[in-house]
């Protein structure tokens, strides 16, 4: 019996696994930012807490974002504190600037945002960012306003400054958009009033009195806002003619070396001087102040008395009638 002889066959079999391998990330979004002028300019009033800017200025911003995701549009300064300057070292803070966004209330600009200094920006919008929206465009009309009701002694001149106005992508990606400057100019002009608490005083004339005293004070208010060169504000009371302050139309005077001024209860002093306003040997300075950093937007108040002396030379002869005549009051800013 013969042997059998066994065969055997190993059949192997190569098997490849191909792992495909997808490495997920964000795909790199995009903004933009626009404005619609790259100015805005204002004529301030002092202490005024309304001071307008001249136009409105439109912020268009433009996204594609992966969601999900916000869209942060932002309007800041550098610095809180000089905002807008004079570079003479007179300031308005971001906090007296606000804004007024698509119609809204106005803010001021008091908040950090990423990009501005400390306290020197204001958010204006906020946008979540889905699948629906991940690409769009919003606009921002702005309106400006600078309050100087708490910037009593800010002094004549033109304060400017920059306003950036900037988006942010606050998610995956963080994109930004170029910041857009404006150029702010305020211009706050010189003043000088006077004002009266009234305007007439009557006299009730005794012949040959030397005391013939007004039927009541006035108070005269000088308020000033002055440029940082001025040194000095001088407020003078005056008479046109000398020889006829008072007059009763028929050829019957009162001279003004008659006439006296009593100021915040001082001695009272005849309007015999020349001043820079009114006829000679006419008038008198009554105040002069000095003008420092301290006041160069300011105010005085003047209270005034009034005397006519009728004792000197042909006045106790005065006939009875009755004399008119108008004391005129004014201040100069020198130099």
């Amino acid at each position: 019996m013969g042997h059998r002889k066994s065969t055997s066959v190993q059949v192997g079999v190569l098997l490849t696994v191909l792992l495909f391998c997808t490495k997920l990330g964000w795909t790199k979004g995009t903004i933009t930012l626009n404005l619609s002028s790259s100015a805005e300019s204002f004529v301030l009033t002092a202490a005024s807490s309304t001071n307008a800017g001249n136009t409105t200025i439109t912020a268009t911003t433009n996204w594609s974002l992966a969601p999900p995701n916000t869209l942060n549009v932002y309007a800041y300064f550098a610095n809180s504190t000089t905002a807008l300057t004079d570079s003479a070292g007179h300031n308005i803070p971001s906090s007296a600037f606000n804004i007024s966004d698509n119609g809204g209330a106005f803010r001021a600009l008091t908040n950090t945002t990423p990009f501005s200094g400390t306290n020197a920006g204001l958010q204006l919008e906020s946008i979540d960012i889905t699948p629906f929206n991940k690409n769009g465009t919003i606009n921002d009309v702005m309106s400006f306003s600078i309050n100087l009701s708490a910037l009593t002694q800010l002094p004549a001149a033109t304060y400017t400054g920059t306003l950036f106005v900037q988006a942010q992508a606050a998610g995956p990606g963080g994109e930004t958009s170029v910041p857009q400057a404006i150029t702010l100019t305020a211009t706050l002009g010189e003043s000088l009033s006077v004002s009266l608490s009234a305007n007439s005083v009557v006299f009730n004339l005794n012949a040959g009195n030397a005391n013939n005293a007004g039927s009541s004070p006035i108070t005269a208010t000088t308020a000033w806002v002055l440029k940082t060169s001025r040194t000095t504000v001088a407020l003078y009371a005056y008479f046109t003619d000398a020889g006829a302050a008072l007059s009763d139309g028929a050829g019957d005077n009162i001279p003004s070396s008659a006439f006296s001024v009593s100021d915040n209860g001082g001695a009272f002093a005849p309007l015999t001087n020349t001043v820079g306003f009114g006829g000679a040997n006419a008038g008198i300075q009554l105040a002069n102040t000095a003008i420092t950093s301290a006041n160069e937007n300011s105010s005085r108040t003047d209270a005034m008395s009034f005397n006519i002396d009728l004792t000197s030379g042909t006045l106790p002869q005065l006939p009875p009638a009755t004399y008119t005549g108008t004391l005129r009051i004014q201040a100069q800013a020198t130099p």
